[in-house]
């Protein structure tokens, strides 16, 4: 799991295909809904630090955030913590440390197989 699109509070997973993880994890995530996780789906999400797991056939998720002015600072002068909502970061925090509990503690691992995507399948 990564938080790389940004500072903002988390409302979601891309859960890149992987209809088997998603089973799983779905039902794992349901208890974050009260702190604004709803859009956790199946889709795809790129150009973060999870992309060479993911294609390694690992099972490897990025989490959405909800933007403030992060395209406006990201890799700026101005890219500072100062610029980070404290409840935004709070929330993702929590919710970091709650999946990674969870994940942490299921029976076996995550299902490694991944779905052809909408993409791929053309």
């Amino acid at each position: 799991f990564v938080m790389d699109t940004g500072a903002g509070a988390i409302n979601g997973f891309a859960l890149q295909h992987r209809h088997e993880a998603a089973k799983a994890l779905m039902q794992l995530l349901e208890p974050l809904r009260t702190l604004g996780v709803t859009e956790t789906d199946l889709r795809d999400e790129g150009g973060t630090d999870h992309l060479p797991f993911d294609r390694a056939g690992v099972p490897a998720f990025c989490a959405e955030q909800i933007q403030h002015d992060y395209a406006a600072i990201h890799h700026s002068q101005a890219d500072t913590l100062a610029h980070v909502p404290p409840s935004g970061l709070e929330q993702a925090a929590r919710v970091m440390a709650y999946t990674a509990l969870r994940v942490a503690d299921l029976p076996g691992l995550l299902p490694r197989e991944r779905s052809a995507s909408p993409m791929e399948s053309h």
